[in-house]
């Protein structure tokens, strides 16, 4: 009959079939969006903690190549962080092998603890920006929910809104934290290629 109005039911599955025919790009863009803005200043720092994470863990494997050289060939100074270490040899004016090494291990284990501190702030910092994103967007969801009308909440099936609350709140955090690892997964590749190029380099 025209002009008929479609029942709730309907409704409801109409919208959830509007959902799933929505693009994952656009779904992942607005979640991208959503994120960024909460995350503000904390995303901003957690993003620098994770640049000089990733920095740290380079420069200690790059301080293994001088080290391996000095126990093997200590007159050695080949590559450009052969030539680096000797130039820092000289301005500290380091010139025995056993002194360059004891320098060498100074520096690396200063280097490791840096690194530790760091990549505990880090995780910490991205823990919290985790949760709290997670926790937001299910205060989010109950927000609208206790400011919905009365006819609009008792046309909603009640299985769905415990979906939303649990399952789909979940599925939020895990996205949240594979996007995080994700971020320190690149930002270590990054790091780890340029010094393969370093290494690489002529003479």
């Amino acid at each position: 009959m025209t002009g008929a109005v479609a029942p709730p039911e309907h409704k409801v599955l109409a919208e959830d079939a509007d959902i799933l025919a929505t693009p994952v790009a656009a779904v992942l863009r607005q979640f991208l969006r959503e994120f960024a803005a909460f995350a503000g200043r904390t995303g901003t720092f957690a993003a620098l903690l994770v640049a000089l994470g990733a920095m740290l863990e380079g420069f200690s494997l790059v301080l293994i190549v001088p080290l391996l050289a000095i126990v093997i060939e200590p007159d050695s100074a080949s590559g450009r962080v052969g030539r680096w270490a000797a130039a820092a040899f000289r301005v500290f004016g380091i010139e025995r092998p056993i002194g360059q090494l004891a320098f060498l291990l100074s520096l690396f284990g200063v280097v490791l603890v840096l690194r530790a501190v760091v990549i505990s702030f880090r995780d910490v910092t991205l823990a919290r920006l985790q949760t709290g994103f997670v926790e937001a967007q299910r205060l989010r969801v109950a927000e609208r929910l206790a400011a919905a009308k009365w006819d609009q909440v008792v046309r909603l099936r009640h299985a769905r809104i415990t979906h939303l609350m649990s399952g789909d709140i979940q599925r939020i955090g895990a996205m949240t934290q594979f996007l995080l690892q994700c971020s320190v997964a690149v930002a270590m590749l990054g790091v780890q290629a340029v010094l393969v190029f370093l290494l690489a380099g002529g003479p």
